[in-house]
């Protein structure tokens, strides 16, 4: 998302009429992209800057409404112009939306797309595009977009039925049901069990309860999930900030997924956001403050097909900013943080927010600013609190409007006006269809509170968006230029190269200075220009589905521009992947005459941020099944001025750092515990033993695909010393063969597997990913870090179970096991198996696979170790040698005194004695117990 805004972090000219360049006085340039890609949405202040120039594929367009051509008398019902391609409700103007022109219809170009404003005052905007390498397989070819082309009508009728009942019927099972809230604590409404989505949910409630229940928490939990999906106060999950309806519309929000609607006597509160699940669904009502008896709610649920990695869950994140912190932006939601995972793929879809509890529409000036997988400029850069809701000079003074996708829903114009205290409130919602926000790892969303983050009005909002608790972007290799020992890694060759220089600035976030105090001080890096080529070496992860370059540079030099090559290997021309172009500068035209026709200002402003990531899209017809590949970039100059008569000034190609993300199909996999006992039961009967090279543990710094957060990685360093090096000598413990040869485990093997069993007791949380093989005969799993050797593996018997195998000299090495003989020695059965108690409390070793034997010593060490375990290494834990486990009970690890055991694990339900042989350890390793997972991919 691109705009007009101060490119300073300030608000000047309420963050209009700052261009990329000027080719003429009559065309200045807002927008520009090369590649195939679609607008999808783009959003002016009323008709300023209009005509507007669409040049697309080199033939220039010119959109207009009818007050154009006489701006100084406004036409009361304007419409634009022409007015074929652009009808309602896919488009409106400001004599609907109270302030703006909002354009909807998608302008899909081939090769390239340019915005140009004719006219300059208040000329403000923001627009939403997507980009497509070639081949990327989509429902219509992109075409070139001519003035023939119009919106297709059932898509226009399915858009003007907002406010109506738009989910499917057919297939459908349906519920309902009446719940009384609690003044405190919560309520369920319905358990569901099953795979299905719901298409429907809908609330109900007598019109005298509105001040009640607006308040109240809905919840919404998925597939058991540890914390819910949904979270927030009802009347803003429904799209209003209140619900008290000043002017007594029938509809409060008529959104299309979202509505509230008034009768006679009850309120009606629905939402048509499908929201799959995959086991099970909770929802719930959580009281806050009055009861609130006879909520009747109801909802319709269709079957649900097919994998579970294309879904994700449906998320409403909640947050309350009663005090902003000056000089900072509001971050509305951080999916970093969110329900104890680190990384999500999915879609960023909109947001419902209060902006003002007192009526107060300077907060207006305050824009939204996204940030997705890592980048640490935003993606998406809008120009204030306003045009993010569909609306313009604060909707004509605070007046209220309720369309499809944006809406000012309540709130008086002003505090004079407001009719008692619940009036004052003022919220806004901006939906995301079409041009919804993918990301593949992380999504920041931020909101300045203010023009440069003043603000202090109490803000609330719910972010929406889906999610899967997995990722798919993931980095595989970093190249820092400038830096001798990084550039020598990556085999960095340019000729033509400057010497490394250093840098210090910032990059496009808010002001940098506030009230005199620092917010954003400046940073310092160092990199290259060259005005020829470049090469270098990434690594990639084989099963990449394509892959993303991102380059930080220094943005003062204009207009960069280059061509890029793909290739296998060294010196190799390479085959062309696109051309990687980013208009402008760190220096703009600020145009913004007093007159509504006065003349194109050529006022030339140079920001302090120099810093910017930009990004590279490479398809995966290029990258598919390598595992490096040759990057070769050749500048090829844009000599364009600023603007007419300015001078060119200097032209290269900066480069401080390029990063390679990897796309993958998310992988990740919950189970309930329950059904977890059993399908270990099910599973590891016919289970293969695994073998490890003991090396492994010091090279491998990440095992197959697991995903270990920082703070666990940190563990590493606070682990003894002298136990880890006892433990990578002994990482390759000999494992039973399906002959149930014998073995001796050592001390370091039985530590960790009561570190797996402390985990369990401990409820500590497990995220293990694993991979389907497409070929059972020769399969293969790869690394989510390509820096490291791939493990051969191999399916068991059963072709459920997987098991690693390493090559064949080390998987015989290991499988020849000895017997420890010593007849003086007592002698226990190992602990090579998962046992769980039956109900006499005597475990049955003698039908758990993989028997063995052990010295006292050993087991006499186990027991210290469980005693000491927590000071020593509380969060440590352990993997499962097949798909992912949780396990959930009392654990008891102890020496009987009869000898007769060295270890049981009591489950809480009663279940048959199960094997579960331990795989090489990583040595920090979230264990999920007692949460749901569902096997996705």
């Amino acid at each position: 998302m691109r705009s007009t805004y101060d490119r300073r972090g300030g608000n000047e000219g309420a963050d209009a009429s700052h261009f990329l360049y000027q080719l003429s006085d009559a065309f200045n340039v807002t927008l520009d992209v090369e590649g195939a890609g679609i607008l999808l949405f783009s959003r002016y202040n009323h008709w300023h800057g209009s005509p507007w120039h669409y040049v697309v594929d080199g033939t220039d367009h010119l959109v207009q409404e009818s007050t154009t051509s006489d701006p100084l008398h406004p036409a009361p019902d304007s419409t634009f112009l022409p007015a074929a391609p652009f009808p309602s409700p896919l488009n409106e103007t400001w004599a609907t939306t109270r302030g703006a022109d909002l354009i909807w219809s998608p302008f899909p170009f081939e090769r390239s797309f340019q915005m140009a404003y004719t006219r300059t005052h208040y000329g403000t905007g923001y627009y939403i595009y997507d980009q497509f390498v070639p081949g990327t397989p989509l429902s219509h070819p992109i075409q070139s977009w001519n003035g023939s082309v119009v919106p297709a009508k059932d898509v226009l009728d399915l858009i003007a039925s907002s406010g109506t009942d738009v989910a499917p019927k057919a297939g459908a099972r349906e519920a309902s049901g009446t719940v009384d809230v609690p003044a405190s604590g919560a309520v369920t409404a319905v358990d569901l069990k099953g795979k299905a989505t719901i298409r429907a949910l809908s609330f109900s409630i007598a019109r005298d309860q509105a001040k009640a229940f607006e308040s109240v928490r809905l919840r919404v939990t998925w597939d058991g999930r540890p914390q819910p999906s949904i979270d927030a106060p009802m009347s803003l999950f429904f799209g209003a900030g209140t619900l008290y309806n000043r002017d007594n519309h029938e509809y409060l929000v008529k959104a299309f997924p979202v509505n509230i609607r008034f009768t006679s006597d009850r309120i009606l509160l629905t939402c048509y956001f499908p929201m799959p699940y995959f086991r099970a669904a909770h929802i719930e009502l959580a009281g806050a403050g009055q009861r609130v008896p006879g909520v009747a709610w109801q909802l319709r649920t269709l079957p649900l097909f097919g994998p579970a990695n294309p879904l994700a869950y449906f998320h409403a994140t909640y947050r309350d900013f009663p005090h902003p912190t000056p000089g900072e932006d509001m971050v509305l939601l951080d999916t970093r943080d969110a329900e104890a995972a680190k990384e999500w793929s999915g879609s960023f879809i909109g947001t419902s927010f209060i902006f003002s509890h007192n009526a107060d529409l300077r907060t207006l000036e305050g824009d939204p600013r996204f940030f997705f997988d890592d980048s640490l400029t935003p993606q998406a850069q809008g120009t204030g609190t306003e045009e993010w809701g569909g609306g313009g000079d604060y909707w004509g003074g605070g007046q209220s409007m309720s369309l499809p996708f944006a809406g000012h829903p309540v709130g008086a114009p002003g505090q004079a006006v407001a009719k008692d205290e619940e009036d004052k409130i003022e919220s806004a919602y901006r939906f995301l269809l079409a041009d919804l926000m993918p990301f593949g790892k992380n999504a920041v969303i931020h909101l300045e509170h203010g023009g440069k983050n003043e603000s202090t009005e109490h803000y609330e909002a719910v972010a929406y968006w889906y999610g899967l608790p997995s990722p798919s972007l993931v980095e595989t290799d970093r190249l820092q230029v400038g830096d001798a020992a990084a550039e020598r890694a990556h085999d960095y060759r340019s000729p033509q190269a400057s010497a490394p220089y250093s840098i210090s600035s910032r990059y496009e976030w808010g002001v940098d200075t506030l009230n005199g105090k620092l917010i954003y001080p400046e940073q310092e890096d160092r990199g290259r220009t060259t005005k020829g080529t470049s090469e270098f070496r990434l690594r990639l992860r084989p099963d990449n589905l394509g892959v993303l370059l991102r380059r930080k540079l220094d943005y003062s030099f204009p207009d960069q521009r280059a061509e890029v090559y793909i290739a296998d290997k060294a010196g190799s021309e390479g085959k062309l992947a696109g051309i990687w172009y980013l208009a402008g500068s760190n220096t703009v035209i600020y145009s913004n005459p007093e007159q509504e026709l006065g003349a194109t200002e050529h006022n030339v402003e140079t920001s302090n941020r120099r810093f910017r990531d930009d990004e590279f899209l490479v398809s995966r017809d290029l990258t598919r099944g390598r595992k490096a590949i040759w990057v070769r970039i050749k500048f090829t100059p844009v000599n364009r001025p600023l603007f007419p008569g300015y001078p060119i000034g200097d032209r290269a190609w900066s480069e401080v750092r390029y990063t390679a993300y990897c796309f993958i199909l998310p992988k990740v996999c919950w189970v309930s515990a329950h059904h977890l006992a059993k399908m270990i039961h099910r599973e590891t009967r016919a289970a293969e033993p695994l073998c490890v090279e003991p090396q492994a543990l010091r090279r491998r710094r990440r095992l197959w695909l697991t995903q270990v957060s920082g703070e666990h990685r940190r563990l590493h360093t606070r682990l003894d010393n002298r136990l880890l090096n006892h433990l990578e000598r002994h990482a390759a413990a000999k494992m039973c063969s399906r002959n149930k040869a014998p073995f001796e485990p050592d001390v370091a093997q039985l530590r960790q597997f009561l570190l797996l069993l402390e985990a369990v007791e401990r409820r500590r949380p497990l995220r293990v990913g694993h991979q389907h093989l497409p070929n059972p005969a020769s399969p293969r799993l790869v690394d989510q870090d390509d820096r490291f050797p791939r493990t051969q593996v191999s399916r068991a018997e059963n072709a459920i179970c997987l098991r690693h195998r390493l090559h064949n000299r080390l998987r015989r090495r290991n499988q020849a096991a000895a017997r420890v003989q010593n007849e003086n020695t007592s002698v226990f059965p190992v602990i090579g198996a998962v046992v769980e108690c039956g109900p006499g409390g005597h475990p049955d070793l003698l039908r758990a696979h993989g028997q063995g034997e052990l010295h006292r010593s050993h087991v006499e060490a186990a027991n210290r170790l469980v005693q000491n375990q927590s000071a020593e290494d509380p969060d440590a834990g352990d993997y499962l040698g097949h798909q992912p486990r949780a396990l959930h009970g009392r654990v008891l690890v102890r020496l009987d005194e009869d000898g007769a055991h060295a270890g049981a694990l009591r489950f809480a339900r009663q279940f048959q004695i199960v094997k579960a042989p331990l795989v090489h350890v990583r040595r920090a390793v979230h264990v999920k117990i007692d949460s749901v997972f569902q096997e996705i991919g």
